[in-house]
């Protein structure tokens, strides 16, 4: 699922999420930047929907990541409150993504930034990188 798309309402995002979910496999991760109230946590509540999760889903803002069981194990992280990248790494996020689950990470400010310069835990070496097309 490659593409720009607009929703107009939380319902059509959750919608959208529910769609994505269909194309997602164990060690995903998928990184959604937006300012806050843009609709990330309901594209989320989406994807965890399309997923089978039964339990509500919420922002961790203040805890920094959720943990969802469904089809797929699901990790969600938010790092709004998150300074450097190396907090992140702290936390053991390294151990929470590429494996067993979908991992889900949002970030409100700085356009990605934080997401972008986190180290990868296995890098492939420089040229073999490949971006997934569908």
């Amino acid at each position: 699922m490659l593409g720009k798309f607009l929703t107009r309402s939380e319902n059509e995002t959750i919608n959208l999420g529910r769609e994505f979910s269909k194309v997602l496999k164990a060690g995903d991760v998928v990184a959604l930047y937006g300012e806050l109230g843009s609709g990330k946590t309901r594209f989320i509540q989406g994807v965890c929907k399309g997923l089978g999760v039964s339990e509500v889903v919420n922002s961790p803002t203040f805890i920094i990541m959720n943990r969802y069981e469904g089809r797929l194990k699901v990790y969600h992280f938010d790092f709004y409150r998150i300074d450097e990248v190396d907090e992140i790494i702290e936390i053991g996020f390294n151990e929470f993504i590429y494996n067993d689950a979908v991992s889900l990470m949002g970030e409100d400010r700085g356009g990605g930034e934080k997401i972008n310069r986190i180290p990868h835990p296995n890098p492939l070496p420089q040229g073999e990188r490949k971006e997934k097309k569908s």
